[in-house]
């Protein structure tokens, strides 16, 4: 609890004063009129197959396979995939290739490169760009040396 007079709530839980509130366990009431029995549960499961017609009868595998075109559904109360392809409902899982869309508009003129020249210097190290001089002939390697281009 804060009395203060500042509308504003404080956000500082030292200013309010803390108490617990707890409440004495109540007495167990009666005991309601017992319902119905139940039907027994079941449990049901939802199995996918992949196959190229609309049926499922050409390629059905109840494995995914790249390029598949329809998917195939089956919920039953059986664990194991049905392999009996009309067992599902099938649906469409890959559509037609659409139409080529309109060209987009002309970009703006670019900035051409004229030349291009490669420069090479060696190296002690092949993680630490060498200072020397860097020159456009490739320079003979030496064992343990690096050949850094740019």
């Amino acid at each position: 609890v804060l009395t203060d007079s500042t509308e504003a709530d404080s956000t500082t839980y030292s200013d309010y004063t803390w108490s617990r509130l707890k409440g004495a366990d109540g007495t167990n009431g009666t005991d309601g009129v017992q319902g119905p029995a139940g039907t027994d549960g079941k449990t049901t499961y939802v199995h996918f197959a992949y196959a190229n017609s609309s049926d499922g009868s050409t390629d059905f595998s109840v494995t995914y396979f790249d390029d598949a075109e329809y998917i195939g559904t089956l919920t039953d109360e059986t664990e194991a995939d049905s392999t009996t392809y009309s067992d599902y409902t099938w649906s469409r899982l890959k559509g037609d290739t659409g139409a080529t869309g309109a060209d987009g508009a002309a970009g703006k003129d670019g900035v051409g490169i004229s030349s291009t020249v490669v420069t090479y210097q060696l190296g002690t190290s092949g993680t630490t760009t060498p200072t020397g001089t860097w020159t456009s002939a490739v320079p003979t390697l030496v064992k343990g040396e690096y050949l850094w281009t740019k």
